[in-house]
């Protein structure tokens, strides 16, 4: 099998849940890949040492005539290279696949203003689960086109018991998410006292970080640092999580990361009703506020003596290790379509987990 296949993805969550494809689909024999990026994942791959080329970059795309025969794109939202792609290959008979890494705003995903443009959409689909897939036959995704394979990029989280160091402190994790207001990204500013309010109320017992969000200027949290709360926008967040005790947030991905590594996670809506809730609520995993003071509440209890730590069960499609798998099976299953009967390839793979 002589195939290439391209991988495109703007922001950070787009890019996590393709890796493990991409580096799947450069293990097999005969398969060229290339990954191009721009803006957030762009500098998420540069901080990895992560080989890609930016895109649109200069000169024309593909280069030297390298037309692949397969596009997998993310789902970044809104304006996204990701678009740019799918378009790309309506426009040149070329097979797409999008790996959807989140169970939210799903035709934003695939349009700039959120239209239900079905012209818009790639040949297939993959869901993160059967709720998402649910939820997308309800926004009229037509279900020939939407396989659930789980996004790969969750096949890393691997329970582990938490080792405490010496210090008394727990450490509370905080990671931003803007808000997307008049086609512009700005910081959320209901938040800036819901962390002012947890250094005062949980100064002495425990330690605040603040996970700036990529797509947010990061000094305007700098105010809080001389409140003893610690502003890190440069860390990997993974890292942060494993660090932490207790982590908050609103709905990304990185949340369901802390529940599967163990931790206390609370996802926090004041009144608005802007998102989706977290997966892991309906799973019993992780709990919602719709309040400071509830938050508070749900902060304390999680200071009172716990059992001893117990590993998760397996969740299909979340903590099983078999997403890239399954999404690695779709990708063959596209790429055999073009070849001559009895001449389908079963490539060597393997699963990533860890």
């Amino acid at each position: 099998m002589n195939r290439t296949i391209h991988f495109f993805a703007q922001d950070e969550g787009s890019v996590k849940a393709l890796l493990p494809v991409h580096l799947l689909c450069a293990s097999w024999p005969g398969v060229k890949t290339q990954f191009y990026s721009s803006k957030y994942g762009l500098e998420f791959l540069g901080r990895r040492g992560i080989e890609c080329s930016e895109f649109p970059g200069f000169g024309f795309y593909p280069a030297d005539n390298d037309v692949p025969d397969l596009i997998i794109t993310g789902a970044s939202m809104w304006d996204s290279i990701e678009k740019e792609a799918i378009a790309y290959a309506h426009a040149n008979a070329v097979m797409a696949l999008t790996i959807v890494d989140h169970g939210s705003h799903f035709w934003e995903r695939f349009t700039v203003a959120g239209e239900r443009d079905r012209s818009a959409l790639p040949d297939m689909i993959l869901a993160p689960d059967e709720e998402s897939r649910n939820r997308m036959l309800k926004a009229d995704f037509p279900p020939e086109r939407i396989i659930v394979t789980g996004n790969p990029c969750f096949d890393a989280f691997v329970p582990a018991a938490p080792e405490r160091d010496a210090s008394p402190k727990r450490v509370i994790l905080c990671i931003m998410q803007p808000e997307f207001i008049g086609g512009h990204y700005r910081s959320d500013a209901s938040w800036f006292p819901i962390i002012k309010g947890l250094a005062e109320e949980f100064g002495s017992r425990a330690m605040a970080i603040v996970r700036p969000h990529p797509k947010e200027n990061p000094e305007l949290y700098r105010p809080f640092e001389p409140l003893g709360i610690e502003v890190d926008d440069r860390s990997d967040i993974t890292d942060l999580i494993i660090k932490s005790d207790i982590v908050i947030g609103k709905n990304s991905t990185s949340l369901i990361e802390a529940v599967f590594r163990g931790k206390v996670v609370i996802s926090l809506d004041c009144g608005s009703r802007q998102f989706e809730r977290l997966p892991t609520e309906r799973m019993g995993l992780s709990t919602f506020a719709s309040s400071a003071n509830e938050l508070h509440e749900l902060i304390r209890k999680s200071f009172l003596p716990t059992l001893p730590f117990q590993k998760l069960k397996r969740i299909q499609y979340y903590n099983d290790g078999k997403n890239t798998e399954r999404a690695g099976a779709c990708v063959l299953r596209i790429l055999n379509r073009s070849m001559p009967k009895g001449k389908e390839s079963t490539l060597p793979g393997r699963t990533t987990n860890g």
